[in-house]
């Protein structure tokens, strides 16, 4: 390849600019034209990329020829998976967003060539590219300026992001097909930028008393003090959050030291109140923190094998014992050597027992991101474990008795069929969540797939749409896209779903794993499509790595988001502003693991069904809320709420949930019958504070005369604390005052009874 030097250059006006209009290029009019010739490189194709500030419409071409006639081809190519080189289009042939041929006249004169675009391109990426292939490449050339350019990123897993690219499609293999200029073609692109920043996610990181050093490795969220706040755990690091002061630091007051591989909330003791895991590998020892109900801890060692490399934790009850058992992914040592995954059984003394044979393969295999689910709704907890290199996925479906069995290729997850041999993907995160409001869990996979393997079958980030157990693959094996606009990028690292404006459609943000490769933010559209917002929800050109974490930090309404820039850990508070309404429903669990891991619950209004289940820890190393988070659309009331709780098959209605606010749900040692077997005029409310500290203040009301009335406080275990009051009451309302100063920290119920059948109302004591 060699340059070849032109002594003048003429430019020929193109169309009629526009004063939106702007004109790309990395060249000027002093630049000397130069021309590669093909002397040492046989190339057949030659590229030019643009960096692109935001969305656009595309509106014109232009590029610089000069030589023998020649028929010519040119393309305007997509992002190409935010890579610095053309390669999903000249392997696959695919992304081409305009074409056209012509037929070049030839000149000894620079001639530019002016290809305006009959309709304007409307245009979400970070970069194009321009395309050029000669058929008479050896007396017909494409000027190049002769300035050197420093290329606009640098990385050191995608290499140097410049401007020029030459290739040849006859090459004999992939590492002869490439060769990179560091120059700039003397061609043009005019667009006109339509992208407007709202900025909806307004990073608040250090404004809310966060760390600037803080990692998003591994984050967790949960209500450690039982006070109605969600607080944040963060690569070690506890804060409470302190509505008006937002989040303060207890990690020392608290008692947490260390700073773990991973961490996670978790009731091992199913005592009502979050302890803090901390998960490490040698020296340092797994520790559980134990929660005193008051919000401070009290370390105690775990005797647990010493992690190599955690990639993904998650927490569920699978044997239906009300305890909350764990298990841990593991990915690859630096010689991409896997290490071990294990299932541990809560022993219910604080500490685990691995069960050895459980939801592990053998040989081991580089797992990276995993999540317990209800995949075939039958009341028990199933796991999804995403591998990498090329290694099949597991789903592991939970036929009791701590019998598991990896029914991954029976449902045709993440397995595909090349010249009669079958093949995996490489996964790297993972989420569940009933993306199409059928009421099944979908399964969302992202995965980091080389663009010459996609032709051979292997894909991009995937969404399967479940019904009744059965899994359909979104990806277009054709196409070699997503059916839904997810838009491909081997860099993909993690995914997790979250309503951002609230309007009942779920909404996807996808993390990436190199530089050079920006976090995506997909808004889901009515067609069950996604389109990104990245732009215009402030998240643009974020390298945000390993993967993100939804929660509504702020009791708002509006999920925010943790994510990363640059592996630095960064808190978004959504801002958008909609009158679409959203529920929060925090369930509790009486009967089975208190915060009621694995539960389903389904919300009912205006004729649609909205369906979520409680999880607690997914992809990699993330907990979401154990609360859930429903937007509701335009609904103005909603009609019914159904909960599958633990380990169970049937639905109990909840009616009378309001809208626009967090509700508590407890299930309780009672009947559905007694919670409705109430005489007309009889109630029970409770008044508050709730939580309460020294005191609560209820009233009930008593629909007939001379009624035998009682009222009795219970405790979580439905043990009998006291009689508050019995005797025969008439028709009326009555004010009732509780001391509960001289009770313990814990969820209560009072119990309304009238001639044997009773209303319960919960509240919280917190000190």
């Amino acid at each position: 390849m060699k340059k070849i030097y032109i002594l003048l250059l003429i430019l020929i006006s193109g169309a009629q600019l526009f004063a939106e209009d702007v004109v790309l290029k990395y060249w000027t009019e002093a630049d000397q034209p130069t021309y590669f010739t093909r002397e040492g490189f046989l190339y057949t194709w030659q590229f030019q990329r643009y960096e692109l500030d935001q969305p656009c419409k595309i509106k014109e071409m232009t590029i610089t020829l000069f030589g023998e006639p020649s028929a010519v081809t040119i393309v305007l190519i997509g992002n190409e998976g935010r890579n610095a080189l053309p390669q999903y289009f000249m392997y696959t042939g695919k992304d081409v967003l305009a074409f056209s041929q012509f037929q070049y006249a030839g000149s000894t004169q620079p001639a530019t060539i002016t290809l305006p675009l009959q309709t304007p391109i409307e245009y979400i990426g970070e970069q194009v590219f321009i395309g050029v292939k000669i058929d008479n490449p050896d007396k017909t050339f494409l000027l190049t300026a002769t300035t050197e350019l420093q290329p606009s990123c640098t990385s050191e897993n995608t290499g140097n992001y410049g401007f020029q690219v030459l290739a040849d499609d006859q090459a004999a293999s992939i590492n002869e097909m490439w060769r990179v200029a560091g120059y700039t073609y003397l061609s043009t692109l005019t667009v006109e930028y339509s992208g407007t920043k709202y900025g909806y996610l307004s990073d608040r990181t250090l404004s809310t008393g966060l760390l600037p050093s803080l990692t998003n490795e591994t984050v967790a969220w949960g209500d450690y003090d039982q006070d109605n706040n969600l607080d944040l755990l963060a690569t070690g690091k506890l804060y409470r959050y302190m509505p008006g002061t937002e989040f303060k630091d207890a990690t020392t007051t608290a008692g947490i030291t260390g700073t773990p591989q991973a961490n996670a909330f978790i009731d091992i003791d199913n005592d009502m109140d979050l302890d803090i895991l901390f998960l490490n590998g040698y020296p340092e020892k797994c520790k559980i923190f134990i929660n005193d109900g008051f919000g401070n801890f009290t370390a105690n060692e775990l005797n647990m094998p010493a992690f190599m490399q955690i990639s993904g934790i998650s927490i569920a009850d699978v044997n239906n014992d009300s305890y909350p058992d764990l298990f841990v992914a593991q990915s690859y040592n630096a010689s991409n050597n896997p290490y071990a995954n294990y299932l541990f059984i809560n022993n219910k003394d604080n500490t685990f027992t691995v069960k050895n044979g459980a939801c592990v393969t053998n040989p081991s295999r580089r797992s990276v991101a995993c999540s317990f689910v209800d995949y075939d709704n039958d009341g028990d907890q199933d796991l999804f474990v995403t591998n990498y290199f090329q290694e099949p996925d597991e789903l592991w479906e939970n036929r009791g008795n701590l019998t598991f069995v990896n029914v991954a290729t029976d449902k045709s997850i993440d397995i595909f069929q090349f010249d009669s041999k079958y093949y995996a993907n490489s996964g790297t995160g993972t989420d569940w969540y009933d993306f199409d409001n059928d009421n099944d869990m979908d399964l969302l996979i992202s995965q980091a797939t080389y663009p010459q393997l996609i032709p051979r079958g292997y894909q991009g980030t995937t969404l399967y749409r479940t019904n009744n157990g059965s899994f359909l693959n979104t990806w277009n094996t054709t196409e070699y896209k997503s059916n839904l606009g997810i838009e491909y990028d081997d860099s993909h690292s993690g995914g997790a779903f979250g309503d951002i404006d609230n309007d009942g459609l779920i909404d996807l943000l996808i993390s990436v794993q190199n530089e050079c490769h920006y976090e995506s933010l997909l808004k889901h559209n009515a067609d069950h499509t996604f389109i990104n917002v990245s732009f215009e929800w402030g998240l643009s050109r974020i390298t945000a790595d390993n993967d993100a974490c939804w929660a509504d930090y702020n009791n708002d309404g509006h999920l925010d988001l943790v994510s990363s820039d640059n592996g630095k850990l960064k808190l978004y508070k959504n801002t958008y502003t909609t009158n679409n309404s959203w529920v929060e429903i925090d369930l509790t669990d009486g009967n089975g693991n208190y915060f009621a891991i694995g539960a389903r619950v389904k919300i009912y209004v205006s004729g649609k069904i909205y369906t979520q289940e409680v999880n607690a820890g997914r992809g990699k190393k993330m907990q979401k809320p154990t609360r859930l988070h429903f937007g509701l659309g335009t609904a103005s009331a909603i009609e019914d709420v159904k909960v599958r709780w633990p380990g169970k098959t049937d639905w109990v209605s909840y009616p009378g949930v309001k809208i626009n606010q967090i509700n508590k749900i407890h299930n309780e040692h009672v009947s559905v019958d007694e919670l409705d077997g109430l005489s007309s005029g009889d109630n029970l409310s409770i008044i508050g504070p709730n939580p309460s500290s020294t005191y609560l203040a209820a009233e009930f009301n008593i629909g007939k005369n001379n009624s035998d009335i009682s009222i009795d406080l219970f405790d979580l275990k439905s043990n009998l604390v006291e009689n508050i009051l019995i005797g025969k009451y008439d028709k009326g309302n009555y004010k009732l005052n509780l001391t509960t100063e001289k009770y313990a920290p814990g969820s209560y119920f009072l119990r309304l009874s009238n001639n044997g059948v009773s209303q319960i109302k919960s509240f919280v004591i917190i000190r």
